[in-house]
């Protein structure tokens, strides 16, 4: 899937949900029922529909909010392939690329500071495993 594509089924899945969600400030812009004015025409279809002007300030809003919403979904998807791969600025990838002396975590010095180690194992993140992933310490699997 290329970039583009990505970047419209990300905001396609944001953006769907606020046109039925009853919290959404644009959902009276997608009424389900509605009136139509034929204004002289004889076939449904050469009607007008009748829907409610849109507020500016409102589609201003929401605009901005789906681009923060995007912009935090982007940058979850980057973090956690650079985890994935390995290659996010913990102390082992950057003691391999000579950047630092000591691999060891930052955060707990008992271990090598590796992408399983820092979302699996490290003492310092504990009450979050707990709280987000209902664990303390996980054990990494290569399956």
């Amino acid at each position: 899937m290329n970039e583009v594509v990505s970047r419209q089924v990300v905001l396609y899945c944001v953006a769907k949900g606020l046109m039925v969600t009853d919290s959404s400030p644009v959902k009276d812009y997608y009424p389900v029922d509605f009136e139509t004015d034929l204004n002289g025409k004889l076939q449904d279809w050469e009607a007008v529909v009748l829907i409610p002007f849109i507020d500016e300030v409102a589609t201003f809003l929401l605009v901005t909010m789906i681009t923060a919403i995007v912009l935090v979904m982007v940058m979850t998807a980057l973090i956690a392939t650079l985890l994935l791969l390995g290659h996010a600025q913990l102390n082992r990838h950057l003691s391999i690329m000579g950047l630092v002396n000591d691999p060891s975590c930052n955060q707990c010095s008992v271990a090598i500071e590796s992408a399983s180690h820092f979302l699996c194992q490290c003492d310092r993140f504990i009450t979050l495993r707990q709280k987000n992933m209902g664990k303390i310490i996980f054990t990494p699997s290569r399956y």
